[in-house]
């Protein structure tokens, strides 16, 4: 079975729990960490797992440079709940090719508060063939139960 290989951005209280369930399915990959802060970049992101995590990954503060040296499918994205200030982290991520699965609640209908990012044909969000928005409260719910199917699925 190939493994859908997976970016955590955010490695936060939620991108920590998201790493932690993905960790257990055969189905996915981590195969990166991103975080801005400080004290995170640089851990081993499996020493900051609960349980038994061997993993060799770093956590990383530059995205870019990341996507570009990192073999990955999807980036779990769960820095901002704003959609105008995570945008630029999103449109990081579509510029690199990577799906994108987010707890940012507004994602999930731009259009009501966002018009602009979402209707605009310059826009990322408009251009990108996915966008799969999970709120904090089901995210690992559905984490649980997400084949990798779901997780390559196009979202018209």
């Amino acid at each position: 079975m190939e493994q859908t290989k997976i970016i955590i951005y955010g490695c936060g209280v939620m991108g920590l729990r998201v790493a932690e369930t993905l960790s257990k399915k055969k189905s996915f990959a981590i195969v990166g960490a991103i975080d801005i802060d400080p004290e995170l970049v640089g851990k081993n992101l499996g020493s900051l797992l609960e349980g038994d995590h061997n993993m060799d990954i770093s956590i990383q503060n530059d995205p870019i440079e990341l996507f570009n040296t990192v073999d990955a499918d999807a980036v779990v994205l769960t820095t901002l709940s704003h959609l105008k200030e995570v945008f630029p982290q999103i449109d990081q991520c579509i510029q690199a090719d990577l799906n994108v699965v987010s707890t940012c609640k507004e994602l999930s209908y731009p259009w009501d508060r966002e018009p602009e990012l979402a209707i605009d044909p310059h826009s990322s969000l408009s251009r990108s063939p996915i966008h799969q928005s999970l709120t904090n409260d089901g995210l690992l719910e559905k984490t649980d139960s997400v084949s990798e199917e779901d997780w390559n699925r196009t979202v018209p």
